[in-house]
């Protein structure tokens, strides 16, 4: 695991069906979940929730004045850093960053800006859609 898991799925059940339909089963498929998670992370710190985080306060800009128009999660980009990671039958995103986690939940100081909210059925959807495609090649 590369720094914090952010994001990991168990994909024994998808396993299961690609060997059924004949497909050979390494670490292929995870590394393609992997990297598809890495993608979807990637897009909602790029798109910063997709705009419904809430900005900074008054008081940490006025702390850090450098970070008034910067792009939120994004100052020293240890955490925008997700890595991908996978194994026989799992597949994760991950971050070196070790604070990463009071993010997602927020704390008494900060708000939550929760960067693993990604749509799972979506990099499934275009993993199996990947699969597919090379299956009928």
């Amino acid at each position: 695991m590369y720094g914090q898991a952010i994001t990991r799925i168990d994909v024994s059940d998808v396993i299961r069906l690609l060997e059924d339909i004949g497909h050979e089963v390494e670490t292929y498929p995870m590394e393609l979940i992997a990297e598809g998670l890495v993608g979807a992370v990637d897009d909602v710190i790029d798109s910063e929730g997709g705009g419904e985080w809430e900005p900074l306060s008054p008081n940490t800009l006025k702390r850090r004045p450098r970070r008034a128009g910067g792009k939120l999660l994004q100052d020293r980009g240890l955490l925008a850093n997700v890595q991908p990671a996978h194994g026989a039958d799992w597949a994760e995103a991950a971050s070196p960053a070790p604070y990463g986690g009071f993010h997602i939940t927020g704390t008494r100081f900060m708000h939550a800006r929760d960067w693993t909210d990604i749509d799972l059925d979506t990099v499934m959807e275009s993993f199996l859609d990947q699969i597919m495609e090379e299956a009928v090649q």
